[in-house]
């Protein structure tokens, strides 16, 4: 169990509410929902104010798993921009600390703080998300419970159960998130090592889990009646995204990775070079320690041998879960073909995991060279862990966005009152006023017609 009294989690769990809250500052003045969000918000309450069907009326090609989350949310707490606000910050939370428990699982040291910090500064900066409530950092919080649960839950059955779920329902969210899947391969490769009955009910209650996620979602859509319309969006997605071209697919993968690295980072390098320094510290290591293990293929008595150990870690096995969520995160990224903008948030977390892995395993190698002189040893280390942090220093765009010289929790809070005692509405009362359902109008600024048409319904 996790200690969060441990100072090494809350320093940068702090940091990453502080940038939290900076973000809530940047939306504070916000007094309506925009184009983005309402054109989520508003075919989710339409069946509601009974103005239409999500999919047949309103043409959406968000997952309906959004929809429905916002529905119901719209339903408690109603549709005021408080409540937006409300929502918003619980997933950024909700990512803070998910983050923060994943972490802690497969870092260690000044590695765990350095890339927890990154990734806050970067998931939580008003560029990356640029409106309310993103259909991606909802599907990238959903997907990240997933991981939690196989990381976290003893119950191997109830893990891919509960994993299955979240990460088929994060995919009902936005759909490059499906692909985060294949984290559970290597907790199933693990727990074939120790029972084969064991792996097939786990496969078995991952299956029954992932069929619960689309049934969430068809169970919604045939209560709307919406199934048929919905059918029609997803033929349109597979014709603009070329789903079907598995080729294309694979050739945009490390370039989409690297431009989202040289998005996000001050300094212009390919990210190749961290692994193949990693190997070739960890050779240095291994030939100048003796401790390569070379396979022997045959007994003293010249016979084969065949015994070959297949057991792992949880250690290794956590690792490799957040690899291959990574990769199938990466997978779903480049099927999308967008990168750029808010979408890039999908990617935050597998791009800094896979520079993490480098930096702890290049780390992990010259802490095991034998240096004798112990000040030379913490001086060599002190300079890699140096050039790690300048490796990770964001663009300045990014520092820019933050209103670190302005913001103040006074100002926030009288931000926030001003936004809900002034809703900004008046165009939309006087619309709704005047103008009955069964007329038309023209609004001649295209942008905000969704904006128009959720306060006023006309």
């Amino acid at each position: 169990m996790i200690k969060f009294l441990n100072y090494t989690i809350l320093i940068p769990l702090a940091i990453g509410i502080y940038f939290i809250f900076l973000n809530l500052f940047y939306f504070a003045p916000e007094t309506k929902i925009g184009a983005d969000i309402v054109s989520r918000a508003l075919p989710a309450l339409a069946p509601s104010l009974d103005i239409g069907i999500p999919y047949r009326d309103y043409w959406e090609i968000t997952p309906p798993s959004h929809l429905f989350i916002l529905d119901i949310w719209m339903k408690i707490f109603g549709t005021t921009i408080l409540s937006f606000k409300f929502l918003h910050a619980l997933i950024l939370i909700g990512l803070c600390i998910t983050t923060i428990l994943i972490y802690k699982k497969v870092f260690k040291g000044f590695i765990f703080f350095l890339i927890s910090v990154v990734t806050f500064f970067i998931l939580f900066s008003p560029r990356l998300i640029t409106y309310l409530i993103t259909p991606e950092s909802l599907g990238l919080l959903f997907s990240l419970i997933g991981v939690l649960i196989l990381f976290y839950v003893k119950d191997s059955s109830k893990a891919l159960f509960g994993a299955g779920f979240f990460f088929i329902f994060s995919g009902q969210i936005k759909d490059p998130f499906t692909t985060t899947i294949l984290a559970t391969v290597p907790f199933i490769w693990y727990i074939s090592t120790i029972s084969l009955k064991k792996m097939i009910k786990g496969i078995g209650f991952l299956l029954i889990g992932t069929l619960f996620a689309f049934v969430s979602s068809f169970a919604y859509l045939f209560v709307l009646r919406a199934l048929s319309d919905y059918s029609k969006v997803l033929d349109q997605k597979n014709y603009s995204f070329k789903i079907d071209e598995i080729d294309k697919i694979f050739e945009r993968l490390w370039q989409f990775l690297q431009r989202t690295k040289d998005t996000f980072l001050y300094f212009q390098y390919s990210l190749l070079i961290l692994p193949v320094v990693w190997a070739v510290f960890t050779i240095i290591n291994k030939v100048g320690n003796k401790t390569f293990d070379m396979i022997k293929l045959r007994k003293s008595d010249g016979t084969l041998n065949m015994k070959v150990d297949f057991k792992i870690s949880r250690q290794t096995t956590n690792k490799q879960i957040l690899l291959f969520y990574g990769i199938g995160s990466w997978i779903g990224f480049a099927a999308q073909g967008n990168v750029g903008s808010h979408y890039l948030t999908q990617m935050v977390v597998p791009l800094f995991v896979f520079i993490g892995f480098c930096f702890q395993g290049i780390l992990d190698s010259i802490k095991g060279f034998k240096i004798k002189n112990i000040l030379v040893s913490k001086l060599i280390i002190g300079v890699v862990v140096l050039f790690f942090a300048l490796l990770l220093v964001p663009k300045k765009l990014y520092f820019v966005d933050y209103n670190f010289t302005n913001a103040s929790p006074i100002k926030f809070l009288r931000s926030m009152a001003w936004s809900s005692q002034n809703p900004g509405i008046e165009i939309e009362d006087y619309i709704k006023q005047n103008v009955s359902k069964d007329q038309c109008i023209i609004h001649i600024y295209g942008w905000g017609v969704g904006t128009t048409y959720f306060y006023s319904q006309r």
